[in-house]
């Protein structure tokens, strides 16, 4: 592993740690080998990600808890975007990043900037503080669900 890809991934790895402590369920066991002398959990993810290789590792409790944030990433951005399409997840309570200007706005002149702080607060976004790779995600991921909706 090169200097380039390890300052590539490490800020993807460190992400993936920090999530884990709202998103560690993912439904699925991950395969970790574990080996005193194997790489470190960074190098293995990298393996994994880059080549879909499992590769030994000295630090196997760490390389599993990266894999299960992802996993579980995953998942909820699945579910999330379900939820937008259904209207079960509102906009407004996903994340103020997706509401149009327009609309926070209006809330403000209607029900006063705490209100709208307060309301902001609420959200998933807020609360588990989200990457806005995962906002983007779950956004982009309602157009296959759109288009399931419409078949039906």
């Amino acid at each position: 592993m090169t200097v380039k890809q390890i300052k590539k991934f490490t800020p993807v790895f460190e992400e993936y740690l920090r999530l884990y402590e709202h998103f560690h369920f993912s439904g699925i066991e991950e395969k970790v080998l574990e080996d005193p002398n194997g790489v470190s959990a960074l190098e293995a993810f990298f393996e994994k990600e880059s080549n879909g290789k499992n590769v030994p590792t000295s630090e196997p409790e760490l390389l599993k808890k990266v894999l299960k944030a992802k996993g579980s990433c995953n998942l909820h951005i699945d579910m999330y975007a379900q939820g937008r399409v259904d209207c079960t997840l509102p906009g407004i309570e996903f994340s103020f990043r997706v509401v149009p200007y327009h609309i926070i706005k209006y809330l403000i002149k209607v029900k006063g900037i705490n209100k709208v702080k307060e309301m902001r607060s609420e959200t998933l976004d807020y609360k588990y503080n989200l990457p806005l790779w995962f906002i983007k995600a779950v956004e982009n991921n309602k157009c296959k669900y759109y288009s399931n909706e419409f078949k039906s």
